[in-house]
């Protein structure tokens, strides 16, 4: 995740898998995978742009059940 500006979708967290960000839209999913809040490291907004970004979001309705 990057520091929050607006809150905006980019002030949500990302997982990063293959080279691209993956935007998490629930919480819980960080749960279902084993992951913790502490996993997660900052990265500054240049560095986050600096990864492509995948049409599929993690976790909630809008995702892919797979995910």
């Amino acid at each position: 995740r990057r520091p929050a500006s607006d809150g905006s979708k980019e002030d949500g967290w990302f997982y990063v898998e293959q080279g691209q960000r993956h935007w998490i839209v629930d919480a819980n999913w960080l749960q279902v995978k084993n992951l913790k809040p502490e996993d997660v490291i900052e990265i500054t907004a240049e560095e986050l742009s600096q990864i492509p970004e995948s049409p599929d979001a993690l976790g909630g309705a809008a995702a892919n059940p797979s995910n």
